[in-house]
C-alpha cells in the first residue's frame, strides 16, 4: 500500500509533511500544473518540488494535466506520473475497460 499527499503546495499541505509522514507520493495541485508552459513561477515550483521529492524518495504525480505540451515539460523535469484531462476523463468501469485495452494497442 502506498500513501499520498493530496494537492501538495496549496492549504496545508507543508514541506515538514515530506520529512514527517509515511508518504510515498506527493500529487502536486493542478493549480501549477495548468499553464505550466506559461507561467516561469510555476515552472520553477515545480522544479523545486521534483528535486525535493527526489531527496525524500518520493514519486509525483502531476494533477490537471490538460494538454500535452505541458506534458513534455513534466518529462523535462522527470515527472513522468500524471492525470487528467489530456489523458482521458472520468469514466464507468465499462468505459475504462474498453479505453484501457485501446491504449494498450496504440502504445
Amino acid at each position: 500500500m502506498s500513501v499520498a499527499i493530496d494537492d501538495f503546495g496549496t492549504g496545508y499541505s507543508t514541506l515538514s509533511y515530506l520529512r514527517d509522514l509515511p508518504a510515498d507520493v506527493l500529487k502536486v495541485d493542478r493549480s501549477f500544473i495548468i499553464g505550466l508552459q506559461k507561467d516561469s513561477k510555476n515552472w520553477g515550483l515545480l522544479k523545486a518540488v521534483m528535486s525535493l521529492a527526489s531527496t525524500f524518495d518520493k514519486t509525483v504525480v502531476a494533477e490537471g494535466l490538460e494538454d500535452w505540451e505541458a506534458k513534455e515539460l513534466l518529462l523535462e523535469v522527470g515527472c513522468e506520473i500524471a492525470q487528467g484531462y489530456a489523458i482521458a476523463r472520468p469514466m464507468k468501469i465499462e468505459q475504462f475497460n474498453r479505453w484501457y485495452r485501446q491504449e494498450q494497442v496504440a502504445v
